[in-house]
């Protein structure tokens, strides 16, 4: 009698064991597709900072030519503007009529008429 107690109650806890590592390994399951997820989600963060680096990077070239052009560009208004106010103090200048400096007449559909 005694030994069928011990049977019943050993069965029992290799029922319970089992029962345990089931859930156990269930629980696996879940991590390794959530470290998967992880993985994948650290991934495409890296892929994107990468592509957003060189973004930067390209934004930065193109900014200093913008501003390398935009320098060239004040530079030649400065010496239009100095070669204007030099013509503007020479004597016998004068500034054209209004009617020279005005826009040549349009028609309705915007085209200059010949």
């Amino acid at each position: 009698m005694m030994s069928s107690l011990v049977n019943i109650v050993l069965f029992i806890a290799l029922v319970t064991t089992s029962i345990c590592v089931l859930g156990m390994y269930q629980k696996l399951k879940r991590l390794n597709a959530y470290h998967a997820e992880y993985r994948r989600t650290a991934d495409q963060t890296a892929e994107a900072l990468r592509l957003a680096g060189i973004s930067l990077n390209s934004f930065a070239t193109d900014g200093r030519d913008v501003l390398g052009a935009l320098d060239t560009r004040i530079s030649e208004a400065r010496d239009l503007l100095i070669a204007l106010q030099d013509a503007a103090r020479t004597p016998g200048w004068e500034p054209l009529p209004p009617a020279a400096t005005s826009a040549a007449p349009r028609t309705t559909d915007g085209q200059i008429p010949s």
